[in-house]
Order: C-alpha cells, then structure tokens, then sequence
C-alpha cells in the first residue's frame, strides 16, 4: 500500500499530465490567446488600482459585523434581508474596530460609512465585488481552454508550462 506522501506525489504527476495534455491539444494561436489570458489575470492582480482601491481594500478586509454596529453607523433602511445574510452576524466584528485595522494596515483613511457604503453596494457577498469579477471571468476562460479551474497555483503551471512550450507549427497562427 502507498503512503499518503506517495499517493500525493503521483497524484501531482497524473494532475500535471493532463495538464500537459490539454495544453498540447490546443493549437498555436489558442496557446497565444490562454497566454494573454494569463498575462491579463496576473496584471489584474497585481495592477495598483486594484490594490489601493478603498473597496478594493474593503473587500479584503470585510468581516460580519453585527446587527447593532451596522445600525449605529448606517441607516437602518438599507438593512436588506442579504445584507442580513451576508454581512450581519451575532459573533461579528464592529464596523469601526474593522475601518480602524484597515486605515492602519494600508495606512489609507477607511471609514465605517465606507464598509457600509460597499454592503449596500454588494448586497450579495464580497463574490459580488465587479473587480473580482473581472478576475472570475479570466479564470473562466482560462477554464474553458484547459478543463482546469484556475486557481492561482494551476494558473503559475500554465504559465511555466506554456513559456516552456515551443510553437510546433507557425503556420497555425491567427495573424
């Protein structure tokens, strides 16, 4: 019988074939169009917009808060039943020791209306943020090209594997 360690290993390798499998069925031009994809998805998660948005921040830094701290600082209109769902919680942090950890840690002025302002904004979840949805839909198409969901470690071996593959036929490409 294999040890955890070996079955981990060769679990890795059966993964990182199918990986190399996929790839190898795609034409040159789709192996050029998965590499921009590539690209736009680490420019969108590194890109300094979106690092030193204030909801950018928020949507890292968001936690549940409770009924009475949300209450305090907004308006008790917006209180939907998905704000309730997603953001309320009995053993939640209030709003303003979560502004307070965030203006201290990006050293940027964040505020409790600023929490609020992104529930109300996103009442179904953080999910619901657009920017992480510009990235969800890269991640889709990475997808749909390779039959992987990409997370940000599968996305690092399409990269290296496809900087290390070498375009067989010229001919194939789109231009």
């Amino acid at each position: 019988m294999k040890s955890k360690q070996e079955l981990s290993k060769s679990a890795k390798k059966a993964v990182s074939t199918r990986l190399d499998n996929q790839l190898n069925r795609l034409t040159p031009g789709k192996c050029e169009e998965l590499k921009l994809l590539v690209a736009e998805y680490y420019s969108l998660k590194h890109s300094i917009d979106f690092m030193l948005d204030i909801s950018t921040i928020i949507f890292h830094e968001c936690r549940k808060t409770t009924l009475r701290s949300f209450s305090r600082h907004g308006d008790a209109n917006y209180l939907s039943n998905e704000i309730k769902r997603n953001y309320i919680g009995d053993d939640g942090i209030p709003l303003d020791i979560q502004a307070m950890f965030a203006s201290n840690e990006y050293g940027i002025h964040i505020t409790e209306l600023d929490f609020i302002d992104f529930m109300v904004s996103n009442p179904f979840g953080k999910h619901s943020f657009y920017k992480n949805e510009v990235v969800e839909t890269v991640k889709a198409q990475i997808k749909e090209y390779t039959g992987f969901y990409a997370t940000h470690k599968v996305i690092e071996a399409i990269d290296n594997k496809l900087n290390n593959k070498q375009i067989a036929n010229y001919d194939d490409l789109p231009f």
